[in-house]
């Protein structure tokens, strides 16, 4: 059972559907500088409604929750207390932590369309020098997930889901005008962190897709959802 419309849920239907023992919640706040209440309590109160006894909770958090400088904001703090609710009160459950989730989406909040609108419109913008982030394509989310679910011997566990290391932002910029063929307009801000994710548990599955986070990847990445 898949509960949600957005761009992870969509990802999953496109795939053999799972068994009804499985619930896959991808209905959650997308937006991680949310901090209206109400949008933290619609996910919670949907969670508890979509909660069975029999069945394996599927949850998507963040790896963002590795990452110092945002342990308070009200995202963080929202996406730390459904881990331990669903740790201390679901029979059967895994928790995925992903990054920057790249597909088809029209969230503005996303930092890869943040920076395709500005580049493409031909707007400034405030480039921290020393900012790293994961990305990962959607559709690679889903085949990682999947394979997961099948081996069935990662449950009642938290796992991290990225390809390696993180890329530089200024880095990212630079694909895009690649990619878009436009010179993108920004000042420099001696700024950003950087925060290491551990993503051992799925280092076999990646290799077995064969999926590598080298600039390789992620150029095929812009270039696949931004190419005009």
């Amino acid at each position: 059972m898949i509960i949600g419309n957005g761009l992870l849920a969509n990802a999953f239907k496109c795939l053999p559907q799972q068994e009804n023992s499985v619930i896959i919640f991808a209905s959650g706040v997308s937006n991680s500088k949310e901090f209206s209440k109400a949008a933290f309590d619609r996910e919670k109160n949907l969670l508890l409604k979509s909660i069975k006894d029999d069945a394996m909770l599927v949850y998507f958090s963040t790896c963002s929750v590795e990452d110092n400088s945002l342990n308070d904001t009200p995202y963080i703090i929202h996406k730390r207390e459904i881990e331990s609710y669903i740790q201390q009160q679901v029979q059967h459950y895994i928790i995925f932590r992903l990054p920057i989730v790249v597909g088809n989406t029209s969230n503005p909040n996303t930092l890869t369309n943040y920076l395709f609108n500005k580049i493409n419109n031909g707007e400034k913008i405030t480039a921290y020098a020393l900012a790293y982030r994961y990305l990962i394509d959607v559709d690679d989310i889903a085949k990682i997930v999947s394979i997961i679910l099948r081996r069935n011997d990662f449950n009642n566990q938290i796992i991290n889901i990225v390809l390696g290391k993180p890329i530089k932002v200024i880095d990212l910029i630079s694909i895009f005008e690649q990619v878009l063929q436009i010179k993108a307009t920004y000042d420099f801000v001696n700024e950003g962190s950087y925060y290491a994710i551990d993503h051992t548990k799925i280092i076999p599955i990646l290799k077995q897709l064969g999926l590598n986070n080298n600039i390789e990847y992620n150029f095929r990445l812009i270039e696949k959802y931004y190419k005009k």
